[in-house]
């Protein structure tokens, strides 16, 4: 592949954003990371992309847009085994949860509340998918 692994968070919300890029820098991986504000932009981007991403992170409640409807965007254009995606929202409820794995989500995780944490889960699932994909 040669160019660095392609990680794309989508999250309407703004601290939650930069919590994610600094804890994504602090791991020391060699990424490229693309922050993107709501599913317009996600949808947007995907349409527009010309490499692909190792994982897509969606947080599930957004503006006009929702995760779930970014996941199936997704979907129709890469199967769980070309891009991870991981449902990256504060909903712990099970109908979530289910309603993520059978549109095709490779992880559901509800946002951890400590920087050490969420850096740990994001160095995880970088080197999982980065090896798999």
């Amino acid at each position: 592949m040669g160019s660095k692994p392609i990680i794309v968070l989508a999250d309407d919300d703004e601290d939650d954003r930069h919590f994610f890029k600094m804890a994504v820098e602090s791991t020391g991986l060699s990424c490229s990371v693309i922050l993107l504000k709501d599913g317009t932009e996600f949808k947007d981007y995907l349409g527009a992309a010309t490499e692909k991403p190792v994982i897509v992170f969606l947080d599930i409640n957004m503006p006009r847009i929702d995760g779930f409807e970014c996941l199936e965007l997704v979907r129709t254009k890469y199967n769980p085994n070309e891009v991870a995606v991981v449902m990256y929202t504060t909903s712990n409820s099970p109908a979530d949860r289910q309603q993520a794995m059978e549109l095709g989500a490779n992880e559901y995780l509800v946002k951890p509340t400590g920087f050490s944490e969420l850096k740990e889960i994001i160095a995880r699932l970088v080197e999982k998918y980065r090896l798999a994909i």
